[in-house]
């Protein structure tokens, strides 16, 4: 029998159980208010959709929305989910990610109530994933609005969780506070030039009609409705916008969602006049141009087998979100919109299997993570299904990804193309802990009012994907973790420590025309700081930067060839641009964590065998070991780099490095007679972004060959503990 247990706040309640444990489950013949009957048991309630979660006696599930059932159902649906809450959850704990086993102990969860256990899940493995065709998106909208994030019941539950729950309380006032900056501000106006960096016009055009329509749902203050009403007509003012920026999609790909929710959430306030321009911008300065953006892509024969990437799946979101807001007010439009999107949308959904992580980095999988919500949160809202989205392979995990990949102090592992080193959506994160658990997230908490100038869903996205596994604090299943697919791995020496010593590194596929050539690099963090740092993406204004196929100048700029990486390098070259590599081994023990990368493909022209192993040793001085263990192909000048902004004294076999009041300690362990070396990174000239205070800590081996080991150690203060070296074929024990 087909088992989903989904955990989201529930229009009648709170949350929903594993459908499994559910005491007194009893088949019944169900009516809508037309008469039509379907004999099937409830099983749980969808706060999204404002629906009932039902199963057939053949074991599938179907959701009906709530408003369609007959009086005396929703009586017992009311009845049957009062009793439903009060059973036990009988959930099992998610599986350590890359299959690692917990450390006991963990660690110690924040101050506070924990989080709900997490559900157990079934899975729908990617390879038996049928992506959905563009007329499966339309098949069951309603012709009601609000339908677009939540529909009715579902603001109707955000409003009463407003009053009821502490942090929405908090999250309301703060948002109130935000929309009152509003309303002394003028609205949107155009600016003018190259958008780049998250705020563009159009993520400050996201903000504004999230916080004004979650404020008009919540509080009925007409002062929102009609602000949020002009806001819309601004948007779509043809002397400020005469377009939304086609020529930058992504910009583009905000202004269309941002006018898609106005028109949906704002409906009621509109005039005809009002509706039919925003419905005709819609058309046109929204679907039209991303229909046309993503059609060249499609043509281009260099991106033809390349999956998509964040610009390709924003649009293809954005479009799938027109096509429900405008399916029962331009039916072409709709199919046209969801016939462009729907393809692109699914392949990018199956880019997080197997193991959660976007392959270009964190910080796009974030953004790409937050319209991949807006569509499922939408999809629920219209029809109570989510064609299969939430339980997929990869996706499941997407949660689990964003906590190992964030470091004690909140940054993020930023390699690749990553433009931010923090994550930037915590709503991401709890709509992610409300149907998948909490991962190990803290609880949700109101910060500070934001500006007038914010960008996207900011803390109307919290209150709206408030659930109880984001108000609760989650605990994490392990210290460490590996993620299959994206090749990644993080170690850390302790949890809910903001001086926790914390190692990420990373295999991967240079193949993939957004990668930089980073095969095998690595960050390090400990006391607070970051020491080993990833330089982050050049600026599209760099050499062969706009073009992604364009890869020849691409990795000439330094930030994007390997000589900006963290890795060893020979003579200066780059990796090969169609190299593999991938975690070969990984474990994960109260004493130490553990993770080595084969970077064979990586170095073919220099050596036989290749691996670097990264590994944490916990205990009473923390410190952490890089080592590679390579043979090298005839006589090599090869050296080995961490780019650093620390200040960097070097003696020796031994090197100090200084940020603050803090101080690492580096020493090398092998080759025997090896030395430190350290130089600022090359001066970047304008277009190119800067490096000023960046340095770089070497270790040249100017003629190397044969069998070889570079072994560095780190640990906080003026001396790393006695550390031994051994092979990295030795470092996790064999079974």
């Amino acid at each position: 029998m087909q088992r989903s247990s989904l955990i989201l706040a529930g229009v009648l309640g709170v949350f929903v159980c594993s459908a499994d444990d559910l005491p007194g489950q009893e088949f019944r013949m169900w009516k809508d208010k037309s008469g039509r009957a379907l004999e099937a048991e409830m099983v749980g309630v969808d706060t999204a959709a404002g629906a009932v979660k039902m199963r057939r006696k053949d074991g599938t599930e179907v959701s009906v929305p709530i408003a369609l059932l007959s009086p005396e159902d929703v009586t017992y649906a009311k009845a049957k989910w009062q009793e439903m809450q009060a059973a036990p959850a009988g959930t099992a704990p998610m599986p350590a990610p890359g299959g690692a086993t917990a450390p006991t102990p963990v660690a110690a969860a924040p101050t506070g109530a924990p989080a709900p256990a997490r559900p157990a899940l079934t899975v729908t493995p990617a390879a038996k994933f049928k992506v959905p065709a563009a007329t499966e998106y339309l098949r069951t909208v309603p012709r009601v609005r609000p339908r677009l994030i939540h529909a009715k019941a579902g603001w109707d539950y955000v409003a009463n969780l407003a009053k009821t729950e502490p942090t929405a309380t908090a999250l309301l006032g703060r948002i109130q506070e935000s929309g009152t900056k509003l309303l002394e501000a003028p609205e949107l106006t155009r600016i003018f030039g190259e958008q780049t960096g998250r705020t563009t016009p159009g993520s400050q055009a996201l903000f504004r009609i999230a916080q004004l329509g979650t404020l008009h749902f919540t509080q009925q203050d007409p002062r929102w409705l009609d602000r949020g009403v002009r806001e819309l007509a601004a948007l779509c003012d043809a002397s400020s916008f005469a377009d939304w920026y086609p020529d930058q999609p992504h910009v583009t790909t905000d202004f269309l969602i941002a006018t898609c929710l106005g028109y949906d959430w704002l409906h009621a306030g509109l005039n005809k006049q009002q509706i039919d321009r925003a419905r005709e911008c819609i058309v046109n300065q929204g679907v039209g141009p991303l229909v046309a953006f993503l059609e060249k892509i499609e043509a281009d024969k260099t991106m033809a087998d390349q999956p998509p990437g964040k610009e390709e799946f924003g649009a293809a979101s954005a479009l799938l979100i027109a096509a429900l807001c405008l399916a029962d007010d331009d039916a072409a439009t709709a199919k046209k919109a969801a016939g462009a999107g729907a393809k692109i949308f699914g392949k990018g959904m199956l880019r997080f299997a197997p193991s959660g992580v976007w392959p270009d980095g964190p910080d796009d999988g974030d953004r790409v993570l937050d319209y991949a919500i807006m569509v499922i949160q939408s999809l629920k809202s219209c029809s109570g299904g989510d064609l299969g989205f939430t339980l997929l392979e990869g996706f499941v995990r997407a949660g689990d990804a964003r906590v190992f990949l964030t470091n004690p102090a909140g940054q993020l592992f930023n390699y690749g193309d990553a433009g931010g080193v923090t994550l930037s959506a915590p709503w991401v994160g709890s709509w992610l802990s409300g149907v998948h658990g909490n991962p190990g997230l803290p609880a949700v908490v109101a910060g500070p009012a934001q500006g007038t100038e914010s960008a996207y869903f900011g803390l109307a996205g919290s209150l709206f994907y408030h659930n109880p596994h984001a108000a609760g604090n989650g605990v994490a299943v392990a210290l460490d973790a590996a993620f299959t697919g994206a090749e990644v791995a993080t170690l850390r020496s302790a949890w809910n420590d903001k001086s926790a010593m914390y190692v990420g590194i990373k295999g991967g596929d240079t193949n993939q025309l957004l990668s930089q050539l980073d095969l095998g690099t690595f960050i390090l963090d400990a006391g607070g700081a970051r020491w080993g740092i990833e330089l982050g993406a050049e600026g599209d204004r760099g050499p062969g930067m706009k073009k992604p196929s364009d890869r020849v100048k691409r990795y000439g700029n330094y930030r994007e060839g390997s000589g900006g990486q963290n890795v060893i390098t020979s003579a200066g070259e780059n990796q090969p641009l169609d190299a593999k590599a991938a975690i070969a081994g990984f474990v994960s023990t109260p004493e130490r964590g553990v993770a080595i990368v084969d970077l064979k493909e990586a170095y073919s022209k220099e050596a036989k065998e290749y691996k670097r192993g990264a590994m944490v040793v916990r205990g009473a001085q923390t410190y952490a070991v890089i080592q590679d263990d390579f043979s090298v192909k005839g006589t090599q000048a090869l050296t080995w780099s961490m780019h650093t902004r620390a200040t960097v004294a070097v003696d020796g076999k031994k090197a100090l490095l200084t940020q603050g009041k803090q101080t690492l300690a580096a020493v090398i362990l092998s080759p025997e007679g090896a030395t430190f070396t350290s130089e600022e990174a090359p001066e970047q000239v304008t277009p190119l972004t800067s490096l000023k205070g960046v340095n770089v800590l070497k270790v040249k081996l100017n003629e190397a060959s044969g069998d070889q080991r570079v072994t560095v150690a780190f640990a906080l203060g003026a001396e790393v503990p006695a550390a031994p070296v051994l092979p990295l074929s030795e470092w996790i024990p064999k079974k």
